[in-house]
C-alpha cells in the first residue's frame, strides 16, 4: 500500500512539474513577443512632419454650414 501511494505521489509531482514548465515556457514566449512588438513600433508622427491634429484646415462655408432660420 505504501509503494502505491508513493508511486501515485511521484506521478502527481512529475505531472505538476511538466505542466509548470510548459506554462512557464508559454509565458516567457508571450513576454518575448510583446517586447518584440514594442521595439517594432514606428517612430512618433512628428518625425514624419506631422501637423497639429487639433487645428482644422480652413475651408469656405457652404449652404449647409449656415444656421437654420
Amino acid at each position: 500500500m505504501n509503494s502505491t501511494a508513493s508511486l501515485a505521489e511521484r506521478t502527481i509531482v512529475a505531472v505538476d512539474h511538466f505542466i509548470n514548465c510548459a506554462m512557464s515556457g508559454a509565458w516567457a514566449s508571450v513576454c518575448r513577443d510583446v517586447l518584440r512588438r514594442e521595439r517594432q513600433q514606428p517612430p512618433p508622427e512628428e518625425d514624419y512632419g506631422g501637423g497639429d491634429i487639433c487645428s482644422l484646415e480652413e475651408t469656405t462655408s457652404t449652404q449647409d454650414d449656415q444656421p437654420l432660420e
